[in-house]
């Protein structure tokens, strides 16, 4: 009974073909039985050829194969070993912008390119922007710390920074720009190395890490005084007011938190009011990128404010706002920098609104009723603020905290202060970091956000109350002082940056520019 052989597989039976010599086979009689190969000295030259080829087919087709790696290995553009190392240096920022030329010690000069002819998105308006100039001879790590960037944030920041330094130093015009978020934390930064290059660093999460992804800009900044011109609809709405001047949301952003301890904007307009407002705009070429300070504001009501004499409410950004660069106006608490014509302060001990409305001002939550409902609970007077869950949550005033409790699915922040007020913040989902009992908070700074419904289809809302004496107040009637005026000695400087400000709202000419530097 003869063997079964196992079967062999396609590759080996063709390498088999290419390299080994065929066995002849040898020829049989009539009666079955084979002849055998007669002894001669003499070679078959056909057998003796084939293998020689087949080596040297299988040699070419290695050689071939050799040079093919070598190519995609070493010389081909982006598979190239040293192409995929230089992108695993520089990371995304490789991808996303050209390299710079020049010689090494002068400012890089960019290469013509067609990539972001269209020019940036608007930046989203953050609650603090700080701009300084580089100083030069000092190392970028000190720099930092002086802005307050210290530890893995200086650290995540500096390995962003290094590849795009100029190689050759610091110059004097070049500078940074630093975006911070509601809760202080930086969420961005501008690297400038001339002034026709920006390297916008935006901070991103990925996985459980966050880092810088950097994009290039080969665009002129400038800087140009703006006024623009708000009329109220009769949906009463401001982001509708703000949206058919053309502009951007954070504009309604600027001025909720502005007006906010005399009015709720957002709330409170009537159609047939009207807003003037004088504000800085950043361009990067000819796309708008950000809004800079908000010089002045002037509403003009249908029917005159209670607090307001005049009949209009006016806000200018005080001397000592005015003389910076930053962006006074984005900040929460921005009421504190800005006065009347008269000297007289925005802001008061206790503000109208305890929600930073910025976060949903783009949202489909913000066409509903976000007026506050008053509530009695355990006859406790108090306000019911309806808004979306993960809305931030302010401080009507300064104190201190006095008491931070948990009750079922939501916590309650007590925040005292020096007037004898205690303030109750209820509903919340969650309290803001490093918030903790004994701690100074300042006026309008996040305290929280709203919870989360318990069941669907519930209204959220967050729910204030406030004690004077120890007897409950009513939030609706209580008519707290203002904080300090102008102070004297600033009184000149400020009495002429009003006048100018006063000439430009007088102007006819609504959305014209004032001035470009």
């Amino acid at each position: 009974m003869r063997r079964r052989r196992a079967p062999v597989s396609l590759p080996a039976r063709f390498l088999s073909a290419l390299t080994l010599r065929k066995k002849p086979r040898r020829p049989r009689t009539a009666a079955g039985s084979t002849q055998r190969r007669p002894l001669s000295g003499t070679r078959r030259t056909g057998s003796t050829a084939r293998p020689f080829r087949a080596t040297a087919l299988l040699g070419g087709f290695l050689v071939l194969l050799g040079a093919l790696n070598a190519y995609v290995l070493y010389y081909r553009r982006n598979t190239s070993v040293p192409a995929l190392m230089d992108l695993a240096n520089s990371g995304r920022r490789a991808s996303l912008s050209p390299r710079l030329s020049g010689p090494t010690g002068t400012p890089p000069t960019p290469r013509p390119s067609a990539r972001h002819a269209q020019g940036p998105s608007p930046l989203p308006d953050y609650a603090k922007v700080t701009e300084f100039a580089l100083r030069i001879g000092e190392p970028m790590a000190a720099q930092l710390a002086q802005r307050g960037v210290t530890g893995n944030a200086a650290e995540e920041l500096l390995a962003a920074l290094r590849p795009l330094l100029d190689p050759g130093g610091v110059a004097p015009s070049q500078s940074l720009t630093f975006y911070r978020d509601a809760e202080d934390q930086l969420a961005g930064v501008d690297y400038r190395p001339n002034d026709g290059v920006t390297y916008h660093l935006a901070r991103v999460r990925t996985g459980s890490t966050q880092r810088y992804l950097a994009t290039r800009w080969d665009l002129t900044l400038r800087r140009e005084t703006a006024r623009v011109d708000l009329a109220v609809d009769h949906d009463r709405r401001l982001l509708t007011a703000v949206a058919r001047a053309g502009e951007q949301p954070a504009l309604a952003a600027r001025l909720v938190e502005i007006f906010a301890c005399e009015a709720n904007l957002l709330t409170d307009l009537r159609f047939g009011d009207r807003l003037r407002v004088i504000i800085e705009k950043v361009y990067l070429g000819d796309g708008f990128y950000r809004y800079g300070r908000l010089l002045a504001a002037e509403l003009a009501p249908l029917v005159p404010w209670e607090s307001s004499r005049s009949g209009r409410l006016r806000a200018f950004l005080g001397p000592g706002a005015h003389r910076t660069p930053d962006n006074a106006g984005a900040a929460l608490g921005a009421a504190l920098h800005y006065f009347s014509e008269t000297g007289e302060s925005l802001a008061r001990s206790v503000c109208k609104s305890p929600l930073q409305y910025a976060k949903i001002l783009d949202t489909q939550s913000a066409e509903r009723s976000l007026r506050p409902t008053p509530q009695t609970p355990k006859g406790a007077l108090g306000l019911d603020y309806p808004a979306p869950a993960n809305t931030p949550v302010v401080a009507l005033a300064a104190g201190r905290v006095s008491a931070i409790q948990k009750r079922a699915n939501s916590w309650s922040v007590v925040i005292s202060n020096s007037s004898d007020q205690e303030l109750t913040y209820q509903q919340l989902g969650r309290v803001a970091r490093q918030l903790t009992v004994g701690q100074p908070v300042q006026l309008r700074q996040v305290l929280g956000s709203v919870a989360a419904a318990p069941s669907q289809g519930q209204q959220t809302f967050v729910r204030i109350s406030i004690r004077q004496r120890g007897r409950p107040a009513d939030l609706l009637r209580l008519r707290p002082p203002r904080e300090p005026a102008v102070p004297a000695a600033a009184r000149p400087a400020f009495d002429a940056h009003v006048a100018e400000a006063l000439d430009q709202l007088a102007r006819s000419s609504p959305g014209r520019t004032l001035a470009a530097r």
